[in-house]
C-alpha cells in the first residue's frame, strides 16, 4: 500500500520531544532533533512512520508488520510515493508515544491516553478518538473528579498515604496531581497501592479518640460524611465528636455504643439517653475494665428501680414497651425513659406495663381497695407492690365480671342487665371517664347507655332493658335530683319528649336574633334562660337551651365557646356543644344548623361540609 508525503513549505519545530497525528487509528510518530519538514497527505490504519534527523531521507515505514523501505531526495512541494514488500509476523519497531502537554506543562507523570480512553469509555463516547480533547478533558474535568489517567497515580492512593499533603491541600483534588507532576515523582513518592488513610488525625481537642474512631471506617459507613468532607481527616473527626456521638454513629468496628450501653445498667442509669457519655466513659474507664463493647442488641438486664422503688412487680420493659406503640417510638431501647414514664405517667393513665398484672383488674377484683383508693389509679398498682404481692392477693388479669357493690338506681336493680366489669371492658370511654367510681358508671349506663343501646352485660332480656329505660324515665320527671338543675328544660322536655333529637331540633327553631351578647362572659344560665323565655337568640343562646336539655336528660355535654370563619373573611365568635358518647365526642350546632340547614346533629370535627371550628374554652353556668 502506497504513503504520499508532501514536503511542507512552513516548518514546525519538533525540537527534543516526540509528537504525534492522528487520523481514526492511524498515527504518525516522528523524532526529530531540529525540525521536520514534512506532512502526512495520506495514510492507511496503523502506519508508523519513523524520521530519525532532519534529512531528506525517509528510512524506514511499518504497517501492520509490514516492512516498506523507501529512499528518496525530496524538494519542496514534492510527493513521495511509497511501496512496501510485506514480511509477515514482522515486529513493529521505533514508534514513539505522544508527549501529553496541555498549556505548557507535561502531564505524562500521571495521563497517559490509551489507559484513560479504556478506563473511561464515558469519555470517548462523547470526545470520539481526539487526543487534544481528551486531554483537555482529564487536565479539565478529570482531576477535579479524581480519575486516574494512568497506571502509575491514583489520587486518592497518594492522598491517602501521605499526611503532609491532605493538611496542605485537603480536598483540592488537582493540587495532589499538579504535586506530583512537579515535586513527588522527582521524591519518589508512591501514588499508587495505598487503600487506607495513613497518618490519620484522631487527637481532637487534646483527646485521643482513636479507641473509638477510625477516618476509613467512619466515612465508609457513613457516604454522608465522605460526601461533605472528603479527604479532609481533621473535618471528619471534628464531625464525629460534635455530632456524630450525640446521633450514636458507629466510629469504629470495635466500639458499638448501642451494644455498650445495652450491656452496661449502671451507665444506663448514670447517663440514660445521653450517648455521647458512654463514648467518653469508654475512653477514660470502660479499656480498662474490658467492658463490652460488640454484639449485644438487646437489653436484657433493665432497670426496673427507680427514685428508689422498685417496679417489678408491676412492670416489664419488653411487655410495656411492646404493648404501646406510642412509647416505643418514643423511647425504643431507652429502659431508663420507659420506666421514668411508666412512674410518672403510665399508672396514672392504666397502662399495664406487665403480663400479670391489670390495675383494673386488681380494682375491680377487691371492693375493699376501691372503697380505699377510688379513682386514685396509681395507688392501686403501689398497693400490689408493697402489700398486695406479700398478702398473696390474687391477681388475675383481664377480669371480665364483678360480684357488683351497687346496681341499684332509680329505685331499680339493674343487675339483671349490668356488669360494671363488662360495662367499662367494653366501653373504654366509659373506664376513662369514671375509672373505678361505681356510683357514676352506673349512673352512666342508666342516664346515657340505655338511651344509646349500650350493652352491660353478656346476654340479658330484652323486656328487663326496656322496663330498665322506662323506670328511668319515670325517675328523671319525678324525683329531685341534678337533672332538676334547669326547670325550663325540663318543662320543654315533657312538652317535646325526652328525646335528644327532640330537643335539638326545637334548639334549631328558635328565631335568630341578634340583640344578644356575644360574649361566653354571661354564662349558660343567662343565655338559656333568654332562649327558653324568648323562643329567640344566637349561636350562644341556642346553644345553651340545647346544652341545658341535653344535661338533664344524662348527657355528659359542654357548651363550647370560640370562633367560626365569616363569610366575609376572617373569624367570628361562635358556640356549639358537645357530648360524648358512643365511645367518642360529637359536635351538635343548632345554630349551624339554623343558618345553613346543614345537619348539626352529632358530627366529629372535620366532617366535610361542616362548619372549621376553633375551640377556645368552655362556658360557666
Amino acid at each position: 500500500m502506497d504513503r504520499v508525503f508532501r514536503k511542507k513549505s512552513i516548518k514546525v519545530l519538533l525540537a527534543l520531544f516526540g509528537f504525534g497525528v492522528f487520523f481514526g487509528n492511524s498515527c504518525l510518530n516522528i523524532k526529530a532533533e531540529e525540525s521536520s519538514d514534512y506532512d502526512l497527505i495520506a495514510t492507511d490504519s496503523d502506519a508508523y512512520v519513523e524520521i530519525i534527523e532532519d534529512t531528506e531521507e525517509i528510512e524506514t515505514v511499518y504497517d501492520n508488520n509490514e516492512e516498506v523501505c523507501v529512499e528518496s531526495t525530496l524538494e519542496d512541494n514534492e510527493e513521495v510515493s511509497v511501496e512496501s514488500t510485506s514480511e509477515d509476523n514482522e515486529v513493529v519497531a521505533g514508534v514513539i508515544n505522544i508527549q501529553p502537554i496541555y498549556n505548557g506543562i507535561d502531564y505524562s507523570a500521571v495521563f497517559d491516553y490509551d489507559y484513560y480512553t479504556k478506563k473511561y469509555p464515558d469519555v470517548v463516547k462523547v470526545l470520539g478518538n481526539n487526543p487534544d480533547a481528551v486531554l483537555a478533558h482529564f487536565v479539565n474535568y478529570g482531576m477535579r473528579e479524581g480519575r486516574q489517567g494512568n497506571a502509575d497515580f491514583n489520587v486518592y492512593s497518594y492522598a491517602y498515604k501521605y499526611p503532609d499533603l491532605r493538611s496542605a491541600f485537603g480536598n483540592d483534588l488537582p493540587s495532589y496531581y499538579n504535586h506530583y507532576i512537579n515535586k513527588g515523582k522527582k521524591e519518589s513518592r508512591i501514588a499508587v497501592g495505598t487503600t487506607s488513610l495513613q497518618g490519620g488525625t484522631t487527637v481532637y481537642n487534646g483527646i485521643d479518640y482513636s479507641p473509638v474512631y477510625n477516618y476509613d471506617y467512619y466515612t465508609s459507613k457513613y457516604p454522608d460524611i465522605k460526601n461533605i468532607f472528603g479527604l479532609n481527616d481533621t473535618a471528619c473527626l471534628k464531625h464525629f465528636v460534635e455530632y456524630g456521638m450525640k446521633e450514636g454513629r458507629r466510629g469504629n468496628e470495635n466500639f458499638d455504643v448501642v451494644s455498650y450501653k445495652n450491656s452496661n445498667k449502671d451507665l444506663r442509669v448514670a447517663f440514660g439517653s445521653n450517648l455521647q457519655d458512654y463514648y467518653y466513659h469508654y475512653l477514660r474507664i470502660g479499656r480498662k475494665e474490658s467492658r463490652v463493647t460488640n454484639g449485644n442488641t438487646k437489653i436484657t438486664d433493665y432497670v426496673t428501680v427507680y427514685n428508689g422503688k422498685d417496679y417489678s412487680a408491676v412492670y416489664d420493659f419488653n411487655y410495656y414497651i411492646n404493648k404501646y406503640p406510642d412509647l416505643k417510638k418514643i423511647y425504643g431501647n431507652d429502659d431508663i425513659g420507659a420506666l421514668k414514664h411508666f412512674a410518672t405517667n403510665g399508672m396514672n393513665e392504666a397502662r399495664q406495663a406487665k403480663e400479670s398484672f391489670d390495675v383494673w383488674s386488681y380494682g375491680y377484683s377487691y371492693a375493699d381497695l376501691r372503697k380505699t383508693f377510688g379513682n386514685n389509679l396509681q395507688s392501686y398498682y403501689e398497693h400490689y407492690m408493697k402489700n398486695g404481692k406479700k398478702e398473696g392477693r390474687k391477681l388475675t388479669a383481664n377480669v371480665t365480671s364483678s360480684n357488683n357493690e351497687n346496681t341499684v338506681y332509680a329505685d331499680y336493680d339493674f343487675s339483671s342487665i349490668y356488669d360494671i366489669v363488662y360495662y367499662t371492658s367494653h366501653n373504654p370511654d366509659v373506664k376513662r371517664a369514671y375509672k373505678f367510681d361505681e356510683n357514676a358508671i352506673l349512673e352512666h349506663f342508666a342516664q346515657n347507655g340505655l338511651k344509646e343501646g349500650r350493652k352491660a352485660l353478656a346476654s340479658y332480656s330484652n323486656d328487663d332493658y326496656e322496663t330498665a329505660k322506662e323506670k328511668v324515665a319515670e325517675y328523671n320527671k319525678n324525683n329531685v335530683n341534678n337533672t332538676q338543675k334547669y326547670p325550663k328544660a325540663i318543662n320543654v322536655l315533657n312538652q317535646i319528649g325526652w328525646d335528644l333529637k327532640a330537643a335539638f331540633n326545637w334548639s334549631v327553631a328558635l328565631k335568630y336574633y341578634s340583640g344578644v351578647s356575644k360574649s361566653p362572659d354571661p354564662g349558660i344560665n343567662y343565655f338559656g334562660d333568654f332562649g327558653f323565655d324568648n323562643r329567640k337568640g344566637n349561636c350562644y343562646v341556642l346553644a345553651a337551651t340545647f346544652y341545658e336539655m341535653a344535661y338533664t336528660m344524662g348527657y355528659n355535654v359542654r357548651q363550647i365557646y370560640g370562633t367560626v370563619p365569616l363569610r366575609a373573611g376572617g373569624q367570628g365568635p361562635h358556640s356549639w356543644v358537645e357530648i360524648d358518647m358512643d365511645g367518642g365526642t360529637y359536635v351538635f350546632d343548632p345554630d349551624m344548623t339554623n343558618e345553613t340547614k346543614v345537619n348539626g346533629f352529632k358530627f366529629t370535627y372535620g366532617t366535610p361540609g361542616t362548619w372549621i371550628y376553633k375551640k377556645i374554652g368552655v362556658m360557666h353556668e
